[in-house]
């Protein structure tokens, strides 16, 4: 055998190699995103609802309202108090507001799905209107494979339609996904990609419609990917010490808009 003969056999067993693991990767795959849509999950009928008010009867009153997904609605944590928007009112009236808070928020909703909340949020404050919103999404967007535009024009909308109406806005990107217990490799990779992919996308989005943004992403993704406890029995939601870290997160993003609303003219 000549060494063009040899170098072209050896090109050719390389090829054949290579497309045999892209084939068996791409089965793994595709496996694995069955078995995510199949996994067990928690209750979406589990979310704990918010106490109407809480914070001293004197102090000025902040009317706030949740929109988003499983993370804005609750799933996972043990009683409202201890979910991401519990935690959040929990912290403006400790710091002497008397918090009215709503949750429009819908279980496995999409960054698409906030624009009709928000509709929603309006109708019903008319004569009585928000002065912040929270806006936690993006989790479905990632296992859904939504576009980066669709995302980045839903958000724009969606903020943008609260913003025009005097409402400031925080908006909580997609965490990140890429550590995840209920799936293994390689789709841990995959959506961690995708979750980077989506933060940047709603950030881009949200920025244009006025809001303050959190990349929880960046902001939790180690804490999240080092500790098994901060997932709950599902190994999807948070558990109560995972909303607790994303709380974390939000809050300074929160105290600044609640200023701003404060000082506005």
């Amino acid at each position: 055998m000549t060494p063009h003969q040899l170098a072209r056999y050896t090109a050719l067993g390389a090829a054949a190699g290579l497309a045999t693991t892209i084939t068996a990767v791409g089965g793994l795959l595709a496996a694995q995103l069955i078995g995510a849509r199949n996994r067990p999950s928690l209750d979406p009928r589990s979310a704990p609802d918010l106490p109407a008010e809480q914070g001293p009867t004197s102090g000025p009153l902040l009317r706030m309202v949740v929109l988003g997904d499983s993370i804005a609605a609750g799933i996972g944590a043990d009683d409202a108090g201890r979910s991401l928007a519990g935690r959040l009112v929990h912290t403006l009236a400790d710091d002497g507001f008397r918090v009215q808070a709503r949750s429009v928020a819908v279980p496995n909703s999409r960054t698409v799905d906030t624009k009709i909340q928000a509709s929603r949020a309006l109708i019903t404050s008319e004569t009585d209107p928000y002065d912040l919103a929270v806006v936690a999404v993006g989790a479905m967007d990632v296992c859904a494979w939504s576009s980066a535009d669709e995302i980045e024009r839903a958000t724009f909308r969606a903020v943008g339609a609260l913003v025009n109406r005097g409402v400031r806005v925080v908006l909580a990107t997609t965490p990140d996904l890429g550590s995840v217990p209920c799936v293994g490799q390689p789709l841990r990779s995959l959506w961690r990609l995708r979750s980077r992919k989506v933060a940047a996308a709603q950030t881009a989005g949200a920025q244009q419609g006025g809001a303050e943004v959190v990349d929880l992403v960046a902001a939790t993704g180690t804490s999240f990917a080092t500790d098994r406890g901060l997932y709950s029995a599902d190994g999807f939601h948070p558990s109560a010490d995972g909303y607790r870290i994303l709380a974390d997160a939000v809050t300074p993003a929160v105290r600044a808009a609640v200023r701003e609303r404060r000082t506005a003219p």
